[in-house]
């Protein structure tokens, strides 16, 4: 998340993908994974059919929204500045 200096890598390709599966960055090492879905695709779940017993983890939501947060207001115009290849 962010390395590229967007919040995902394919934002720098003009495509919008139909699935998009995140985890160890989301938390900055805390545990936490996410798929994130079209409305045509996330139509075809039913609740309940793709939990699990620790998903939805109130502290693992926060760390995550921390980061995405300084993403957003610091972090990706930083790395911009400083060029790619020198952030990964």
């Amino acid at each position: 998340m962010g390395r590229t200096g967007d919040l995902f890598a394919y934002m720098h390709y003009g495509v919008t993908p139909d699935i998009l599966t995140s985890a160890k960055a989301l938390g900055g090492g805390f545990p936490i994974s996410a798929v994130l879905t079209t409305q045509d695709i996330a139509s075809a779940f039913h609740v309940g059919s793709h939990g699990s017993t620790y998903g939805g983890n109130p502290l693992a939501c926060a760390i995550c929204r921390c980061g995405v947060r300084y993403h957003q207001h610091a972090g990706g115009s930083q790395r911009r500045e400083r060029g790619n290849a020198s952030s990964l």
